[in-house]
């Protein structure tokens, strides 16, 4: 194979020196500062994280869909899984639609609480 076609390869499967499989944070595409859209691979956009700045710290708010918040996240990496939990619970049969919040009680709720 060209080195240069491998190396395309590798990008989609993830194959090559141990890269990383794909993260749902790679959907989220930052139309301004602070604030990302969640966009499906057919253009659709499903959801929303905003960085806030809060009272115990630098926080991240989900919205899924667009509007309807779902919770906080600790990082960006986090939030982006929440909102990506939502869009799959909406197309798959048999996933929860909410987050097990007990998994993530450090970042449940609101902010401060």
């Amino acid at each position: 194979m060209h080195e240069a076609a491998a190396l395309a390869e590798s990008h989609v499967t993830g194959s090559m020196h141990g890269m990383a499989e794909w993260h749902p944070i790679m959907a989220a595409v930052e139309r301004e500062p602070g604030v990302w859209v969640m966009v499906a691979p057919l253009g659709e956009e499903y959801g929303r994280v905003e960085i806030r700045r809060t009272p115990d710290g630098i926080r991240y708010r989900a919205e899924a869909p667009i509007g309807t918040q779902i919770g906080w996240g600790t990082s960006l990496r986090q939030a982006c899984e929440r909102v990506h939990h939502v869009f799959l619970a909406a197309h798959v049969p048999g996933i929860p639609t909410s987050m097990d919040r007990g998994r993530h009680a450090e970042s449940s709720g609101r902010p401060g609480s």
